[in-house]
């Protein structure tokens, strides 16, 4: 009959939108991806795509919790309570590569390209130390206090009093770019 070929989801998007660093499944069918160009979300398991107002440059990682989403961005951190109008979260990271985000009852912790970072979201944001090119972060869900940061180089560091001191984790990778907590979220 006829030659198949699969057809990907982004098929139609600019080349930019298809190179996807963060994809949230929020249902089956409600996704939203962090592109080199932006955020899109898709209603329908991808077969239609609607940008959002986050766009024109690259999201490097997506958080969500219900009624709060959090992306990372090489413009900083925003924050969004749909998925799609977003806004910048807190002050004073205007202008940094952010990694990887992690959330603990009050704060917001991130991985950016000057170390980790912590506030609430709103204000301006605390330098927590590590100042080296941190690639991700993961809060302990039991001891909020505990954080795990991987640098790009630099391996992986620990810290148990948010970010006041940290330890090197030894015996591990020179380099860290995805941590874990336990029970198994990012």
């Amino acid at each position: 009959a006829g030659t198949l070929r699969w057809r990907w989801h982004t098929n139609d998007l600019p080349v930019n939108a298809r190179y996807t660093n963060a994809i949230v499944a929020e249902t089956a069918t409600r996704w939203v991806i962090g592109t080199e160009a932006g955020i899109l979300v898709t209603e329908d398991a991808g077969n239609t795509w609607q940008w959002t107002n986050l766009a024109g440059f690259a999201v490097r990682e997506l958080r969500y919790e219900p009624g709060r989403w959090w992306a990372g961005s090489d413009r900083g951190v925003w924050r969004s309570e749909d998925g799609r109008t977003w806004r910048r979260a807190g002050t004073g990271l205007t202008d940094v590569a952010v990694y990887g985000v992690a959330t603990t009852p009050n704060a917001v912790v991130l991985a950016t390209e000057t170390g980790v970072w912590s506030a609430d979201g709103s204000g301006g944001w605390r330098n927590c130390g590590l100042h080296a090119p941190v690639h991700a972060v993961g809060v302990h869900p039991e001891r909020p206090d505990m954080w795990v940061a991987g640098c790009v180089p630099g391996g992986a560091w620990v810290t148990e009093c948010s970010g006041k001191s940290w330890s090197a984790l030894p015996d591990l990778p020179g380099t860290v770019g995805v941590v874990v907590p336990p029970g198994g979220k990012r």
